[in-house]
């Protein structure tokens, strides 16, 4: 133990008896130790060594000085003492100075809590101090005021004026920052004055997302690209655009002013694609969506290029566009195939399914047809099953998915355990490829075969059915990130009918609605990606069986309990109960929870929550006394591949054959 004590104490005096081998000597400086100044030093590229020339010594005071200044020593001098072979830097420090308060005046037009943080960020970036007390820099206080002003100019106050003062206190170790903000005249985007085009009610419709907004520096670049675009996308080939504010009548309004040149209407000529060994070129074309003789339209070539790098059979696409003198616009389109197969396996473990392992294969390019195969299989100490998806995500030539599914799964089940297999076909639409937000139409067939209820008093044992559903789901997902969501809202639903027409033995309708919030209570930042944020969860889902078809199948029905519903209740274990204890789950369900979570530091999130949730046997049997109530805490951890969560929610309101609470695991977001 003592070598590993006495190890940093002779490394510093190893450090020290090489600054002096070196032939530079420090003298004053009682903040920062002479090798702590070396490493400053060397930062400035200075080759500090016995035969530096004088030169060398008057730069190395310069930055020393320099170093001091950043520090927060703004009355520091370095001076130096040059003989040839030694060199002394003399440090008079001063005193340090930091910074107490940052107060504003003026400038109401913004949220002080905005000034506050782009202030304090813009001095912490300049100081590289990314924590602890604010150090006063003149400079980094300058470059803050002017990221105050900048902030003004971005919502469109351009004459806007920011001066910083300072303040020192009597204890000469602190000051206080004082920022004068003179904001002037907000101005705005007024009318849109447009010249040069065969329509200009229609480019003026494409700008009209700019009016009334503040005038911003980047606008006149977003404006001419906006034009440029909307011409390029009707044939335009050589369009060109240029973009003035000019003043208007009103105060604080400026006139866009968009003087566009088109040039003549140009033709889709050949389109080209070279690289493509494994995969048909006819799919590459299909894919593009773009044929010869189409108006030349740069928007869709660019959708064309985005639609092949999202197959994933790509490592590189780079399109070229060449004019000809027919008239038209020839395409070349290189590409790199990528390594198109991607086979995974994870082993784990979870609260019902025990130790598990699954392995899952990719193939984003099957036979060549930029068309994707994925196979899974799965198993654990209580299931096993597998399925095969094949999907094409340009069906028929539109922004369309159809996707072909076969599976076969055997599950054990608080309530039950049964084998199905079965077959989906859907076709579905996704506004991106991060979010959710689309809709989707599917068709289910399956067979439920071995069914075994573990009730002693099951409504309906049904050994062995078949079920033809055919669903329709939408979803609306505003969240501003669907890994770790803080802000924004997600909406969603589907509702089916199964019918014997449809190829199964049972009659019913089934539908679930889910609406999620996530309200920050802090405004989020770049300098501020988490913040504590409240989360509310709404669930509910109701079957209605129909035409002859009496009780629905244990497998069929709703069950609540565990870590993504009522938190009180282990999996699926929430009444309706038999008499033996064994969940039956039932045909209507309601569910609101209400989640607060607080960041604490490096990932790490403290969660406060309160469950609600009633489970009936069918609508007409909901009844308000059944409803659980569940407090809880819990704990999350958010990392780069998904959030690991341990909660505890607690029965406040229980009944006969209710836990006293649960303890609860899970992967992922909560809702």
């Amino acid at each position: 133990m003592r070598r590993w004590i006495g190890a940093p104490a002779l490394a510093l005096a190893l450090s020290a008896a090489g600054a002096q081998a070196a032939g530079w000597e420090f003298e004053g400086n009682e903040a920062f130790p002479a090798p702590r100044l070396l490493r400053a030093l060397e930062r400035y590229d200075l080759v500090l060594s016995p035969s530096s020339d004088i030169t060398t010594a008057d730069d190395a005071a310069f930055y020393l000085r320099e170093f001091y200044f950043a520090q927060g020593f703004p009355d520091a001098e370095v001076t130096y003492d040059f003989r040839p072979g030694r060199t002394v830097l003399r440090v008079d420090e001063g005193g340090r100075l930091w910074i107490r308060q940052v107060m504003f005046e003026g400038g109401e037009e913004l949220r002080r809590e905005r000034l506050e943080k782009v202030f304090t960020a813009a001095v912490r970036n300049a100081t590289r101090a990314p924590f602890g007390r604010l150090r006063f820099v003149e400079s980094a206080v300058e470059a803050a005021a002017e990221r105050v002003r900048q902030a003004f100019v971005s919502e469109g106050y351009s004459e806007a004026r920011v001066d910083v003062a300072s303040q020192p206190l009597a204890d000469f170790r602190t000051t206080d920052v004082v920022v004068r903000i003179d904001a002037g005249t907000q101005f705005r985007i007024g009318p849109v004055r447009i010249e040069g085009v065969a329509e200009p009610a229609a480019l003026r419709a494409a700008l009209d997302e700019f009016t009334g907004r503040p005038v911003r520096p980047q606008d006149a670049a977003l404006v001419r690209s906006r034009a440029v675009d909307f011409l390029r996308a009707r044939g335009h080939f050589f369009a060109a655009a240029s973009v003035a504010f000019e003043p208007a009548s009103g105060p604080g309004v400026r006139v866009l002013a968009v003087r566009a040149t088109p040039g003549p209407v140009m033709g889709l000529g050949s389109v080209t694609i070279r690289g493509a060994s494994r995969t048909s070129e006819g799919a590459v074309l299909r894919r593009m969506g773009v044929r010869a003789g189409d108006v030349f339209d740069a928007g869709a070539i660019d959708s064309a290029v985005r639609r092949l790098w999202f197959t994933g059979a790509f490592s590189d696409v780079d399109v070229r566009t060449q004019a000809n003198r027919e008239g038209t616009v020839d395409v070349e389109v290189d590409v790199a195939e990528a390594e198109s197969h991607l086979l995974s396996a994870t082993l784990g473990y979870s609260q019902w399914f025990l130790g598990f392992a699954s392995a899952a294969f990719t193939d984003r390019n099957f036979l060549g047809s930029l068309n994707r195969l994925n196979a899974g299989a799965f198993v654990s100490q209580r299931s096993f099953g597998g399925e095969v998806a094949y999907s094409d995500p340009w069906l028929i030539g539109a922004d369309l998915t159809g996707t072909a599914t076969g599976f076969l799964a055997s599950a054990e089940l608080p309530a039950y355990e049964a084998t199905q297999f079965g077959a989906r076909l859907g076709v579905s639409q996704r506004e991106s490829e991060r979010f959710g937000t689309g809709w989707g139409l599917e068709y289910e067939w399956k067979s439920v075969r071995s069914t075994q209820v573990f009730a002693d008093n099951a409504e309906a044992d049904f050994v062995g059915y078949e079920v033809g559903r055919l669903t329709f789901r939408q979803q609306l997902d505003r969240r501003n990130d669907p890994a770790v969501p803080m802000s924004g809202y997600n909406l969603r639903y589907d509702a089916g009918v199964a019918a014997q027409p449809l190829l199964g033995s049972l009659t019913f309708f089934k539908a679930t609605a889910q609406a999620t919030w996530y309200l920050p209570l802090e405004k989020i930042t770049p300098d501020q990606p988490f913040v504590p944020f409240l989360t509310l969860n709404h669930r509910a889902g109701l079957i209605v069986p129909f035409a002859g078809t009496g009780a629905i199948p244990v497998p069929e029905r709703f069950f609540l309990g565990g870590p993504d519903s009522v938190r009180s209740f282990q999996f699926d274990g929430m009444a309706p109960r038999a008499r033996d204890g064994v969940p039956l789950g039932g045909e209507a369900f309601v569910q609101a929870n209400i989640e607060l979570q607080w960041p604490v530091g490096r990932g790490f999130f403290l969660a406060a929550f309160t469950d609600v949730g009633n489970l009936a046997s069918e609508l007409s049997n909901m009844e308000l006394g059944e409803t659980r109530v569940a407090p809880g805490a819990g704990l999350r951890f958010y990392t780069p591949l998904g959030a690991l969560r341990v909660d505890y929610g607690y029965n406040l309101l229980r009944k006969d054959g209710d836990p006293i609470g649960a303890w609860q695991f899970g992967v992922g977001v909560t809702f």
